[in-house]
């Protein structure tokens, strides 16, 4: 979903979260199809991406999943 996105379009990263940390990654965005984004590279399937709270985040420091 777009709503993951950090950044521009052309400078597209998100945040995945790995054992309990979050990382952000770069990422190749292709089309976009309402309000979801192809993504060319940069992501695993499976990955848990981020969805809300990007802008409290910090690359490497520990989060708390919550659905």
């Amino acid at each position: 979903p777009r709503q993951a996105l950090v950044g521009s379009m052309k400078n597209a990263q998100v945040f995945v979260v790995d054992k309990g940390i979050a990382r952000l990654r770069t990422i190749v965005v292709g089309a976009e199809v309402g309000s979801n984004l192809e993504i060319l590279s940069g992501l695993q399937v499976g990955e848990d991406v981020v969805l809300g709270g990007q802008n409290n985040l910090r690359d490497s420091v520990a989060v708390t999943v919550v659905k």
